[in-house]
């Protein structure tokens, strides 16, 4: 058995880690655990990077030696049924992110304008993932559902960090918004330190 041959035996072995690793994901089912999930996308994208990158490496060896080119069917079955997975766990991820930065750091600092288009782009997105799972996935689908009222919720305030963001509010709009606030608001100045 050449040397080319035996990598190409390795290789299917490993493909098996890939298959373990993409089960667990395909059991992603409640936000709350989208860290743990998180880790694993990551991991699977590497091994999936580096699989490919191993074909285009036998093809262009096999390609050397005048042999036909190996193909892998498996590999691109498994990636494609990663692509909603990995979307979905990215897109949960980001937008858990998103808000806990836009609730804790500074105020000053948030882009409200960019975090509204992200938040729109992620809400859309929900739509078509949650299609895509429904029928095989759907109590991952139901994420997908989740997710989305999550973001609802959230975009509910947008307008007010939109307009409390403006350029247009100055410091006596300030002193009156603090005022109509109340005792809640007592002590609050706006600074570069304000989170929401």
């Amino acid at each position: 058995m050449t040397r080319l041959e035996q990598e190409k035996e390795q290789f299917i072995k490993s493909m098996e880690t890939i298959k373990e690793i993409l089960e667990k994901i395909k059991k992603f089912k409640d936000l709350a655990t989208v860290k743990e999930f998180a880790q694993d996308m990551f991991t699977l994208r590497g091994h999936f990077e580096n699989a490919f990158a191993k074909v285009e490496e036998f093809n262009l060896r096999e390609e050397t030696f005048s042999q036909p080119k190996s193909e892998y069917p498996d590999l691109k079955a498994l990636h494609d049924e990663f692509k909603p997975f990995d979307k979905l766990i990215e897109m949960a991820k980001d937008v858990e992110d998103w808000i806990t930065d836009a609730t804790t750091m500074s105020f000053m600092k948030n882009n409200p304008s960019k975090l509204d288009s992200d938040m729109k782009g992620a809400h859309q997105l929900c739509f078509t993932l949650n299609k895509t799972l429904m029928e095989d996935y759907p109590d991952t689908a139901q994420v997908t559902q989740d997710l989305k009222a999550d973001i609802e919720k959230f975009r509910q305030y947008m307008p007010l960090i939109k307009s409390l963001r403006s350029d247009a509010i100055k410091e006596d709009d300030w002193q009156e918004i603090l005022a109509a606030v109340g005792d809640s608001a007592k002590g609050l100045e706006l600074t570069e330190d304000l989170t929401l």
